[in-house]
């Protein structure tokens, strides 16, 4: 395994990120530390939301729209640019990677879903797109299913939650998810 691409036992769901960073590349793996834990609790959310049996991280491909290490203290930066996602070497990698998936593919991102929409796959998978699956893009959404605020664990503590701050992130986190896996349903849908 590498840390750019991890390749599923079963050829039907791909996960595309934009690249992988140091959390990548000291774990070896695609998706690691919090985005890691966010995908495996995703992929329980959205198990319930299609008909794929129980999907885990075993059974999908995981890849990034840039296969090589970004982050500031290495590439001074943090994302490839469009040109070099769209560069034709690189789109012919992720062509290949992507081949034989049959059902879906998950762009995470802007910049997976700008190198997805260039590859010319003959399997004619699904493509749609949702926030990175970090923290920082999770948080960004603000509301649940039903309208209601998500609060930040520090705000529902000042206003008389006795729950400790890991668990109502916990909850934040499971309600954002939930939100991401109704709008692939969507997706899937139209």
């Amino acid at each position: 395994m590498s840390c750019h691409i991890s390749i599923g036992t079963e050829s039907k769901i791909a996960f595309v990120f934009s690249c992988p960073g140091r959390n990548e590349l000291e774990a070896g793996y695609p998706a690691a530390k919090a985005t890691g834990t966010n995908l495996s609790l995703f992929l329980s959310k959205l198990s319930a939301e299609l008909s794929y049996g129980a999907l885990t991280r075993k059974k999908i491909t995981i890849t990034n729209a840039w296969d090589k290490v970004e982050y500031e203290e290495l590439t001074k930066r943090s994302e490839a640019t469009s040109d070099d996602i769209k560069g034709t070497l690189n789109i012919q990698r992720l062509s290949k990677e992507l081949e034989n998936i049959s059902d879906l593919i998950v762009c995470c991102g802007d910049k997976a879903l700008l190198a997805v929409n260039e590859c010319a796959l003959k399997t004619k998978p699904k493509v749609v797109t949702l926030k990175h699956l970090g923290n920082k893009g999770l948080n960004s959404i603000k509301f649940d299913l039903n309208g209601k605020e998500i609060l930040s664990a520090k705000k529902a503590r000042e206003l008389g939650d006795k729950r400790s701050a890991k668990i109502i992130g916990k909850e934040n986190t499971a309600l954002r998810l939930q939100i991401l896996s109704k709008n692939i349903a969507n997706q899937i849908k139209i």
